[in-house]
């Protein structure tokens, strides 16, 4: 009886174990991005005003199901206390079925991404109130099908520059 038990605990402790390194293991297959800290501005060929935000996948496999949003968040007093507006920015494209993996070698670095908008986010944005921008992402991992959101704010206008983002892993914003 005794060696019953003690199989029964031996062969417990296994299963909960293997179970909790191979958790280990899954959850660390999830989404990483990378959300630049600058958003770039620039004058289009349609002669219209232009910000762009870039991300970069640095995850070891594609990401997949990607899906944008960005809004202007407004704050306002109210009695009581105060309260958040989102204004929701349009995006000339808000969702990619996939980004490709993270691969220094890809001479194309289509791990990148640039996405943008012409909503006029200068006159929307009321920085002095304590508005900001806030920009969302949801992406999948194509292994492990797990989600993840991503969510990067922006505070002060001076985070907005003149230009265009680098490529590849540059975040930088260079002059056009």
């Amino acid at each position: 009886m005794n060696d019953v038990a003690q199989n029964i605990l031996l062969g417990s402790l296994a299963s909960l174990v293997s179970s909790f390194v191979f958790m280990y293991f899954i959850y660390g297959i999830r989404p990483n991005i990378k959300i630049s800290d600058r958003i770039s501005t620039h004058i289009n060929d349609k002669n219209i005003r232009e910000y762009t935000f870039k991300i970069i996948n640095k995850t070891r496999h594609d990401i997949i199901d990607v899906k944008l949003t960005i809004s202007v968040v407004i704050i306002e007093s109210i009695m009581g206390g105060v309260t958040h507006y989102n204004q929701h920015i349009n995006l000339r494209r808000s969702e990619f079925f996939k980004i490709n993996k993270y691969n220094k070698k890809d001479q194309d670095a289509q791990w990148a991404l640039r996405f943008g908008t012409e909503d006029d986010i200068m006159s929307i944005w009321n920085e002095g109130n304590g508005g900001y921008i806030v920009v969302r992402i949801y992406a999948r991992h194509s292994l492990s099908g797990f989600a993840k959101v991503f969510e990067k704010r922006y505070y002060v206008k001076s985070m907005i520059i003149e230009g265009a983002h680098g490529f590849g892993e540059d975040m930088s914003v260079y002059p056009k």
